[in-house]
């Protein structure tokens, strides 16, 4: 009795682990919206655009009014030497013209003539003009442009986190089903190969059987047992990898049964729940080759997409550094405006005509030796990312190429296996038949059936490839 128990124990767990994992099962179009939805790296992504609109709202802190304030003040042996304080308000704007209005006060009895202010203050309100470097450009309207670089590269960078994350999630599933029906057919073929044993058994008591057929029939059953603990800890450890991509809301990974579509079946040939577009790629190759030529002309896969966005970057970075070598040149201008009455001061436009400040300031570097460098160097890092671009755009066109003509070579073996399986199926099901009449032996029986397990799980693994070779199509497109 404890030696049955024992060699049925694996087929009970096996039972008892399908029938409790039975409360969880997870669909196919259930697990991909699932990891669309709860992955943290799904929801990762989606903090990208929330950086780069505070990275866009630092750029545009560059051009914010703001207010500054000076003080200083020397007071020695009992005397103020001059107390001199000045608060204003300073705009700069997206033409590099900066404005000014400001308030003075300086007084002391040691105070240079030239800084002195009526005793009430003085009001000025000026303008900063860069006449070189600076009038076309500046570092801060460099930074808005790369702000503005930053926000499509964040969504590129979201696009290639999600289709990273999906091809993964996608072999990770198909991987896991393949196992469970290659275990599913095994498990078939124990429940057969026991009953076949029990039968052998009951005609060898009547004599109508050779005493070996039972230990042949019983060592099939062993070969098939020891080949389900097999199957059984390679979909544990399918399962085990899955869970890796279900998450729940609380951010709390979630053990799941997936249950994929029937692998032995031709609708496995069509329903893809993963890739929205996956019937565009169903004996198309004509389809498949066009989209390639149109991706990497037109650059729209990503990851071209995002070598030319640090080309633009780096476009910026080196316009940024051009500017430098031209020289220094600001021209400012202040209008004061006395805060006591104006007649005390001469003329009834003196104001306009007499009361202002101007002057240019001017600087330039002689040998320009490190804004040369600079220059130089980023167009070396410009022609490296060119380079870079070129090998990216033709590892995209191979790698869409050996992915296709895998696929092709993968659907033409599935149907060879189909029809195999089938024809084989009727093979197996005559000798059955013949041995039945007592035509064939157990050894060509046993023979059949194992060869058609063999081939059912080739087909299940053919079809499981067939679903990953579509999500790498996918993938090495660009997009899901």
């Amino acid at each position: 009795m404890y030696p049955t128990i024992k060699k049925l124990l694996p087929i009970l767990l096996f039972i008892l682990s399908n029938i409790l994992s039975a409360q969880s099962i997870l669909k196919p179009s259930e697990y991909f919206d699932l990891v669309r939805s709860q992955h943290p790296i799904a929801r990762r992504s989606n903090l990208l655009s929330e950086q780069a609109m505070a990275r866009w709202k630092m750029a545009r802190g560059g051009f914010d009014p703001y207010l500054y304030s000076n003080y200083d003040n020397k007071f020695f042996n009992g005397k103020t030497y001059y107390s001199n304080s000045e608060s204003g308000l300073k705009v700069p704007t997206r033409v590099g013209v900066e404005f000014k209005a400001s308030y003075t006060i300086n007084e002391g009895q040691f105070l240079n003539l030239e800084n002195s202010t009526p005793r009430v203050g003085l009001a000025a309100f000026g303008v900063s003009v860069p006449l070189a470097q600076g009038l076309l450009w500046d570092e801060r309207r460099a930074a808005l442009k790369q702000a503005e670089i930053f926000e499509k590269a964040a969504e590129n960078e979201r696009i290639l986190m999600l289709n990273n994350l999906y091809y993964e999630a996608a072999k990770a599933y198909w991987d896991w089903a393949a196992a469970f029906y290659k275990g599913e057919v095994l498990q078939r073929n124990i429940n057969i190969a026991n009953e076949r044993l029990s039968g052998i058994r009951k005609t060898t008591q009547q004599g109508d059987r050779p005493v070996i057929d039972t230990l042949e029939a019983f060592l099939l059953l062993q070969q098939y047992q020891a080949q389900s603990l097999d199957i059984q800890n390679q979909i544990r450890e399918n399962a085990a990898f899955l869970n890796n991509y279900t998450w729940n809301t609380s951010n709390n990974n979630v053990t799941y049964t997936p249950i994929a579509l029937n692998m032995l079946e031709n609708e496995a040939l069509s329903d893809v729940y993963f890739l929205k577009n996956a019937k565009a790629f169903l004996g198309f190759q004509d389809t498949i080759r066009q989209r390639t030529t149109l991706l990497v002309q037109q650059q729209q896969h990503p990851d071209l997409v995002n070598y030319n966005l640090k080309l633009q970057d780096l476009e910026v970075e080196r316009r940024t550094k051009v500017e430098k070598l031209k020289p220094k040149i600001n021209a400012n201008y202040n209008l004061l405006v006395p805060t006591g009455p104006v007649d005390k001061f001469k003329g009834d436009n003196a104001i306009l005509t007499n009361n202002y400040k101007w002057g240019v300031n001017m600087s330039y570097p002689i040998l320009t030796r490190t804004e040369r460098g600079n220059v130089a160097f980023t167009q070396l890092k410009i022609k490296d990312t060119e380079l870079q671009l070129s090998q990216k755009q033709r590892e995209i066109e191979n790698k869409i190429r050996a992915y296709s003509i895998d696929w092709e070579n993968n659907l033409a073996q599935i149907r060879i296996y189909d029809s195999y399986v089938k024809n084989y199926t009727t093979l197996r099901n005559a000798e059955i038949t013949l041995f039945q009449l007592g035509e064939s032996t157990l050894f060509l029986v046993n023979s059949r059936d194992q060869k058609l397990m063999e081939a059912e799980q080739k087909l299940i693994e053919l079809r499981a490839k067939h679903q990953k070779l579509l999500a790498a199509l996918a993938w090495a497109m660009g997009g899901f």
